[in-house]
């Protein structure tokens, strides 16, 4: 059984194919390197793992929307920000 391993970072592959054993609902299970099944959480801070490519693909995009939306707010913020310092320069 194929699940998809997606991380969010700026290196290596963002959604990697992986071979899984078996799963429960919120657990995968897989083979090691030396042979030894190994668990890894379908949720974790750092990765997450979904049955198919175009639901890690959709998460990843999801994510990133968020942080433009938070950056949006920020430079918004940062804008008024300085037109308020601005006015302070005016009633001097």
């Amino acid at each position: 059984m194929e699940y998809f391993k997606v991380r969010d970072t700026s290196y290596g592959k963002p959604i990697e194919k992986v071979e899984i054993t078996r799963e429960t609902d919120s657990s995968i299970f897989m083979i090691d390197c030396n042979g030894k099944e190994r668990r890894a959480e379908k949720v974790s801070h750092y990765k997450r793992y979904y049955p198919t490519f175009e639901e890690g693909k959709n998460w990843l995009i999801g994510k990133a929307m968020g942080k433009l939306r938070l950056a949006n707010d920020q430079v918004e913020f940062a804008r008024k920000e300085i037109a308020r310092y601005k006015a302070l320069e005016k009633e001097l």
